[in-house]
């Protein structure tokens, strides 16, 4: 979609753009060539070789011009007029896309690349005057290459850097750079192309990562059990009977926990067991695994018995044998599942409160 160039300028890429004129009328101004008021005038001083110019800022490829007065009395100075666009700043230097006629609107094709546009009087003499309510210039804004975007540079106009996560492999000039991203491990806060900082030790990042906390403590490598702590580090090595398998994971190491053994649950007291299990734990379950709840005082070891199902609605889920249970003091549990080691999460990823002891 085509969009008014002389009126995208500034920080947001949509303020009118700077305008000056070789010689202004006494009472006029000359921002009202593009104030998108077709009832604002602009009225030079005259003079051979009139002119006024607008400033995009930066390079834009201008495809079609508008140039509107309605006041038909002074019509017959408009045949003659040139409209140049290029990156020189002068009024005669640039080439022409356009010449205006006799009409209050001139709609003119006019393809150019440039940072200027000058409208130069075709006439001499006193009637050599640029009159008119308003110019527009119509272009596509070209997309920044892939690894940068659009900020606001030096000259406060729009132009192209590296994007947050990505570094420049050559010039630092905005044209004539390329910008990959940071590789893994590494991440960029910066948008001027500087080299990619590396994380800190134990941690682990995905590549273009932008700061310094998408770097995670990492998991188990060459042997060891990871790593926890706060993202962006310090990190430091599970603690005993914990592991942590995932390097790419915010929060603590998880328990190792035996599938065999018998254990209790640091949970808060009334939280329903099966909720425990569907949250709690790494890995996922499998069909048929089952876990039997010993309740002390009460019929047995296996008072109930939670079976691990799937249904084509709810999916995978834990479906208790009589009811429920909620979790109580001196309740043991049993797995009797296909996993030999299980893993169970810490409460602040779980998501289930831990009991107060």
């Amino acid at each position: 979609m085509q969009k008014n160039l002389a009126r995208a300028c500034g920080a947001s890429g949509t303020t009118a753009c700077a305008t000056v004129a070789k010689n202004t009328k006494t009472g006029q101004v000359v921002s009202n060539i593009n104030d998108n008021v077709i009832g604002a005038l602009y009225h030079s001083n005259c003079g051979t070789n009139d002119w006024l110019r607008i400033d995009f800022g930066v390079a834009r490829n201008i495809t079609r011009v508008i140039i509107t007065y309605t006041d038909t009395r002074f019509l017959y100075r408009w045949p003659g007029a040139k409209v140049r666009v290029g990156d020189i700043n002068g009024f005669n230097s640039n080439p022409e896309c356009a010449t205006l006629v006799h009409a209050v609107v001139n709609d003119h094709a006019c393809v150019a690349t440039g940072r200027y546009m000058f409208l130069v009087t075709g006439m001499s003499g006193g009637d050599a005057c640029i009159v008119l309510q308003e110019m527009q210039a119509y272009g596509t804004c070209t997309a920044c290459p892939t690894g940068q975007s659009p900020v606001v540079g030096s000259n406060g106009f729009l132009e192209c850097q590296c994007s947050l996560g990505y570094t420049a492999t050559n010039s630092t000039s905005s044209r004539d750079r390329t910008c990959v991203s940071c590789q893994v491990n590494t991440y960029n806060p910066t948008r001027l192309g500087v080299p990619c900082i590396a994380c800190p030790n134990n941690t682990r990042s995905l590549s273009a990562s932008v700061k310094r906390t998408d770097c995670k403590c990492r998991g188990a490598e060459d042997g060891d059990t990871g790593f926890s702590g706060p993202d962006g580090g310090p990190c430091e090595s599970c603690p005993v009977d914990h592991y942590k398998g995932i390097s790419l994971r915010s929060g603590s190491c998880d328990k190792i926990v035996k599938s065999n053994s018998t254990i209790t649950f640091p949970y808060a007291i009334n939280t329903p067991l099966r909720n425990i299990l569907a949250l709690s734990f790494r890995d996922n379950w499998i069909l048929g695994d089952q876990v039997h709840v010993h309740r002390s005082g009460n019929r047995g070891t296996n008072d109930v018995v939670l079976t691990y199902t799937n249904s084509s609605i709810r999916g995978g889920y834990w479906l208790p044998s009589n009811v429920n249970p909620l979790l109580r003091i001196n309740d043991t549990y049993r797995f009797f599942v296909h996993r030999a080691i299980l893993l169970q999460k810490n409460a602040s990823e779980s998501g289930i409160a831990l009991r107060l002891v």
